[in-house]
């Protein structure tokens, strides 16, 4: 498909909040190094780097694949597409200086206390939910096959993921005091995000390129797994003084479901791929093997790597989000684009699996009293690598100027 100036240009609004949510995380790692300025404080930096990431990443870039696949055959879906996607940008990126300055707390204006971060962030699933109503309405018109099936999933799951965050938006709202729930349904959002919406539309862009063939078992093996187990692994994410037995038993279930799904996916695809490999895709499918091993760890010794285990679960979401998921955006506009630097390419792949190193030595994987005394400042200053590829590939993007607007 040709790169298009709508195409081109929700790159470029999506990769520059990509580098600033990435200049945000290294701020979060500065501020555990040195006094930061102000009023700043660690969680809402952190709040501030991972919703800017959901938001203006890993959200409208999916979208933007979905919505070409379905204007190949519905073209006049071009517009709705296009509004309910710079609407989640503009939403998402108006969020953001209120996480970075208050997270959740209210906002005094005048006499009233608002909590924008949480109002923004409604809006933003209400925009979720706009693009959903189009693609529901031309569906029926795309080709059929894997990818649609992908992206039908992807889309339920966020629609799933979202019920969590509305229910952290009333325990915001009505000042409710359960801490497990309040945990609970904060996991659960971020569980199914990223595993259900963030891997089944990477998995749907994947298959958009592929001529599959035939599959030799049912294609329900491909996706089942998946939909069922996710929801079921957010107690990985609460802390071990409110975790109970039957809660653990759920969340080890579900992510060996999950495995079962995410190994055969990575089947099909090597055996399609093995003729033509290019190094970005063997890229891209390591790190969705890192995923499994992590994964499958976490469901049969749960007590031993996941639980209690802060830098563990920080380690494992950048490995999906910023590994797996990013690089195979990228991995897509260069397969699509193949005059494209390879350079940039070759940096940016380097600067995030360099990260993703680090991170994992920090996880807890390596004792504390191994790392040498400026491991955290080669860490902090690693962090940069990756906002600084990202620029270089702002700069490809950028240079790449269609002729026409036809989506």
């Amino acid at each position: 498909m040709a790169f298009d100036r709508t195409y081109r240009s929700i790159w470029l609004w999506s990769l520059a909040f990509f580098i600033l949510a990435a200049l945000t995380g290294v701020l979060y790692r500065l501020g555990m190094l040195v006094d930061l300025p102000g009023d700043l404080a660690l969680s809402n930096i952190r709040h501030a780097h991972s919703h800017l990431m959901f938001f203006n990443w890993v959200t409208p870039l999916p979208m933007l694949l979905i919505a070409s696949f379905v204007v190949r055959s519905a073209p006049e879906a071009i517009r709705a597409f296009r509004f309910w996607i710079y609407l989640v940008i503009g939403l998402g990126a108006a969020s953001f200086p209120f996480f970075l300055f208050y997270g959740y707390q209210s906002v005094p204006i005048a006499d009233a206390q608002l909590p924008f971060s949480v109002i923004f962030s409604g809006l933003v699933m209400v925009a979720w939910y706009g693009f959903i109503a189009v693609y529901l309405k031309y569906r029926s018109r795309s080709r059929p096959g894997l990818a649609r099936i992908f992206y039908d999933a992807a889309l339920l799951m966020l629609v799933i993921s979202s019920l969590g965050a509305w229910g952290v938006a009333v325990f915001q709202f009505g000042e409710i005091e359960n801490p497990l729930l309040s945990t609970a349904l904060t996991h659960f959002f971020l569980t199914v995000f990223t595993h259900g919406w963030c891997v089944l539309s990477a998995f749907g862009m994947i298959y958009s390129l592929m001529d599959v063939g035939k599959i030799p078992f049912h294609e329900s093996w491909l996706l089942g797994p998946i939909v069922i187990g996710v929801p079921l692994t957010f107690p990985f994410g609460i802390s071990i003084d409110l975790l109970t037995n039957q809660l653990l038993i759920t969340a080890s279930f579900g992510a060996l479901l999950v495995s079962v799904g995410l190994i055969a996916n990575l089947w099909l695809m090597t055996r399609t791929m093995r003729e033509n490999f290019t190094w970005w895709w063997l890229v891209v499918l390591n790190l969705l093997a890192a995923v499994i091993l992590l994964l499958l760890a976490g469901g049969l010794f749960p007590f031993m790597l996941w639980i209690g285990e802060h830098g563990m679960r920080i380690f494992y979401l950048h490995v999906i989000l910023l590994g797996f998921t990013s690089l195979c955006y990228f991995a897509i506009w260069h397969t699509r684009h193949l005059q494209a630097s390879r350079s940039a390419f070759k940096f940016l792949t380097f600067s995030i699996l360099f990260l993703l190193i680090l991170l994992g030595l920090s996880s807890g994987l390596l004792p504390a009293g191994w790392h040498p005394a400026w491991f955290f400042e080669l860490l902090t200053a690693a962090s940069f690598l990756p906002a600084a590829a990202a620029c270089w590939q702002w700069l490809v993007v950028w240079r790449h100027r269609p002729h026409q607007d036809t989506f």
